[in-house]
């Protein structure tokens, strides 16, 4: 019921306020759901002590610069990836691939990329299988590479979606 009534609130203050303080994740994250102003979403992305509510911050936030931010400072490995998820800057999305520790984000990282240097790289070397086999299938064009890892990548999902390129 309090979740249904965010719906029919329209002063922003009071979104603010909804989504700052209580104790019911869904109805804060309802509210949250409708706030427009990004400092508020970015104190929410960046301060909140709850994970699930960084969470639903990073989730309707679309200014990259803060995203950037979020990405390389959370600690939560769920809200990185929430957060790569949405990132477009090659630079940064090819530095979480190289850095982060978190296959889950790695991962998320990889979905992004565009560069097809950066992910055949990726799938030979990172040393996860979901984000190697991931960066296979988005892979354009890569016969040999294909052909390699559908007979030496000791990963099944990597082998399949290789397999599948051919």
């Amino acid at each position: 019921v309090r979740v249904a009534a965010i719906s029919r609130v329209a002063d922003p203050a009071v979104l603010a306020s909804l989504a700052k303080v209580g104790n019911e994740t869904a109805v804060r994250a309802a509210a949250i759901g409708r706030i427009a102003d990004p400092a508020v979403l970015e104190r929410l992305a960046r301060e909140d002590p709850s994970a699930d509510i960084r969470w639903a911050a990073v989730d309707v936030m679309s200014d990259q610069e803060t995203l950037k931010r979020v990405v390389q400072s959370e600690k939560d490995q769920r809200v990185r990836a929430r957060a790569a998820s949405r990132i477009s800057d090659e630079d940064l999305l090819e530095k979480l691939v190289a850095t982060d520790p978190s296959p889950e984000v790695r991962k998320e990282a990889v979905a992004r990329l565009a560069s097809q240097e950066a992910l055949r790289r990726i799938a030979k070397h990172d040393s996860d299988g979901a984000v190697r086999a991931a960066a296979v299938a988005r892979l354009d064009q890569a016969p040999d590479l294909f052909r390699t890892l559908a007979l030496e990548d000791p990963d099944h999902r990597v082998r399949w979606n290789a397999v599948a390129r051919l």
